[in-house]
């Protein structure tokens, strides 16, 4: 976790640095039980997009994005999630359409 942390800052840029420490953080994430109903969503996600199901995790999130109070830690969770998957995949292209409607 540290090396993928340290990279991350030394190099900001380097997105499969980025993509590793997601990767890690993802890993440490699904061991852990959900401690409220917020983190059990976040764990939601994180599972479908683990089962292959990258469109239904984003949309986990962005369905409760409006009206959550919790919309930094969401997008960030997105992000952190597009990064696993790849930025130039059509769902993650999608999701952050959806997501930039909602922002702005």
């Amino acid at each position: 976790y540290a090396k993928f942390e340290k990279l991350t800052i030394e190099y900001p840029n380097d997105r499969d640095a980025l993509a590793g420490f997601n990767q890690v953080k993802l890993m440490l994430r699904l061991q852990k039980a959900p401690e409220n109903e917020f983190d059990k969503v976040l764990l939601g996600a994180d599972q479908l997009l683990i089962s292959g199901n990258a469109a239904g995790a984003f949309s986990l999130l962005l369905d409760l994005y409006p009206t959550s109070e919790n919309q930094e830690l969401i997008r960030a969770r997105l992000l952190e999630l597009f990064s696993l998957v790849g930025e130039g995949d059509q769902d993650v292209l999608n999701a952050r359409r959806r997501l930039a409607s909602m922002m702005f």
